[in-house]
């Protein structure tokens, strides 16, 4: 599958996944099957993003290696790349870890764990939201509320994926 068609296929299963999410209180009264439908959802969705997520990877780390500096090794019998298999050279990250002071570092990592946090209470706020949405709609007489607001959510995600990424020099 080329990587045009692959992006393609990622952005249509992304939509339709997001409608089926979002769409399952219309079709399953069970919160348990509601459940497990959204977990398969997500299940579908993050196989398909899977090689497009791969791609860009294998992008960005052949683009560092690529770089000046990035992964030489003048003693190498290979003419300065690392062979397949053995351990590549740290890189610039890593060493500006490194050379973080440790109390610096724990509080970073206690800022990335509470971005983190919020992240997901922020996330679960507004799944609630939604579906209390959904249902007030339901109760006023709208048809397939849910649905309405996973046909939206869908397209936003089918578009998103559709996206350039920064690393393709050629979109």
């Amino acid at each position: 599958m080329s990587t045009e068609s692959a992006r393609i296929t990622a952005a249509v299963v992304a939509g339709v996944g997001t409608v089926g999410y979002y769409a399952t209180p219309d079709l399953l009264r069970s919160r348990r099957a509601r459940g497990w439908a959204k977990a398969a959802c997500v299940l579908v969705v993050t196989a398909a993003g899977v090689p497009e997520a791969y791609r860009g990877w294998r992008a960005t780390r052949d683009a560092a290696a690529g770089a000046p500096g990035a992964g030489s090794d003048a003693g190498s019998p290979s003419g300065g790349t690392v062979p397949d298999g053995a351990d590549a050279p740290r890189g610039a990250l890593s060493e500006a870890w490194r050379s973080v002071p440790p109390g610096w570092r724990a509080a970073l990592t206690g800022g990335a764990l509470a971005g983190a946090a919020t992240s997901v209470a922020l996330t679960v706020g507004i799944e609630r939201a939604l579906f209390r949405r959904g249902e007030a709609r339901r109760a006023s007489g709208v048809r397939l509320p849910h649905t309405r607001t996973g046909v939206a959510l869908g397209v936003l995600a089918a578009a998103l994926a559709l996206y350039p990424d920064p690393v393709d020099g050629s979109r």
